[in-house]
């Protein structure tokens, strides 16, 4: 899954990552990983800055064929519409090396290109992207480009006639090695798999959200958003025009995220226009310990996101997470069945 972190103020997307876990389970190991084991990743500090609580989690895309290739085009994406990420690859600190957490020390020199990318970023605990931006720059060939791995007999054989995201999962190289074997014996790339959509989803381009129309074609929101661009369809836009009374009314009494979604808004909106009012923000209600019961035994048996959960019971993911890991009372809750 490809995920993206925002502030729930603003609606701005900051950071985006992949994962295996769940919304709510990643969400929480972020907020855990910036509020207790104070990590100090640009990432980290920018959600201490703002409050761990108002930073929320929004997934960009639920199944991908390569979740690496995935999770870079969203983070193209994602700052060709204006989003400042945070990510360490992405995130220049000065431009000083060794502060995006890895230290190009001659030990690690030695070894770049000697392995994947990958196998160094998990052997030094730094991302595979970061690797890669180093290893390019001192000039060094990925592992598998300069000797260092032989394709098998029954790979070369399947170069062009499947995707190289396939053909890196299924054997050992890293994409990127595969992509060069592959240019060097001539071949070109497998075509990518075309989704023939009906005319009446190109109508609907534009005029709604990419993940709406992709849940409604079962694909993915990356496919909407290709083939909107290849027919020059520009993304649709929430209205920032002035918010209708009923809205008004309800500034402060309903959480801005829900405010934004009911009435087809940014987040931001709803704040600056609660803010000059004076009116402060809608405090999070109290769970009593049946629900709390309740919500532990949703999280533990069943496949919702934390933000669905707290939708039912009307209250907050990191409360959600806070009960999930018996924190939110002094003693432990009961999980139980809701009736």
């Amino acid at each position: 899954m490809i995920y993206g972190l925002y502030n729930k103020d603003t609606g701005h997307v900051r950071y985006v990552g992949r994962t295996q876990k769940t919304a709510g389970e990643r969400l929480a190991n972020h907020r855990y990983t910036a509020r207790e084991k104070r990590g100090d990743t640009p990432k980290d500090r920018w959600m201490r800055d703002i409050g761990t609580e108002n930073v929320d989690i929004i997934t960009l895309e639920q199944e991908c064929e390569n979740p690496e290739e995935a999770e870079l085009w969203w983070m193209d994406y994602m700052e060709f519409l204006g989003c400042e990420l945070l990510n360490v690859i992405r995130c220049e600190i000065g431009g000083k090396v060794g502060e995006d957490g890895l230290e190009i020390t001659d030990e690690v020199k030695s070894l770049m290109g000697t392995m994947p990318d990958r196998e160094l970023g998990e052997k030094l605990g730094v991302a595979t992207n970061t690797v890669a931006k180093h290893r390019n720059r001192l000039e060094i060939e990925a592992y598998g480009n300069n000797g260092g791995y032989e394709l098998p007999e029954e790979l070369i054989e399947k170069l062009g006639e499947v995707p190289d995201g396939q053909l890196a999962r299924e054997y050992e190289p890293t994409k990127s090695t595969i992509r060069q074997h592959r240019k060097k014996r001539g071949i070109d790339p497998a075509e990518p798999f075309e989704h023939n959509l009906p005319e009446e989803c190109f109508d609907k381009m534009g005029d709604k959200p990419d993940h709406v129309i992709a849940e409604e074609y079962d694909v993915s929101s990356a496919t909407i958003a290709r083939k909107r661009r290849k027919n020059n369809i520009s993304p649709y836009e929430k209205s920032k025009s002035e918010l209708p009374e009923e809205c008004i009314e309800k500034l402060g009494k309903e959480y801005d995220k829900r405010l934004a979604e009911t009435y087809n808004t940014y987040v931001h909106h709803i704040a600056e226009e609660r803010q000059k009012r004076g009116i402060s923000r809608c405090i999070k209600k109290s769970v009593s310990k049946k629900h709390a019961g309740e919500i532990k035994w949703l999280v533990r048996n069943t496949e919702n996101f934390y933000s669905e959960i707290s939708e039912i019971y009307d209250t907050s993911c990191a409360t959600v997470s806070e009960i999930a890991n018996d924190k939110y009372y002094e003693e432990t809750v009961d999980s139980v069945k809701p009736e």
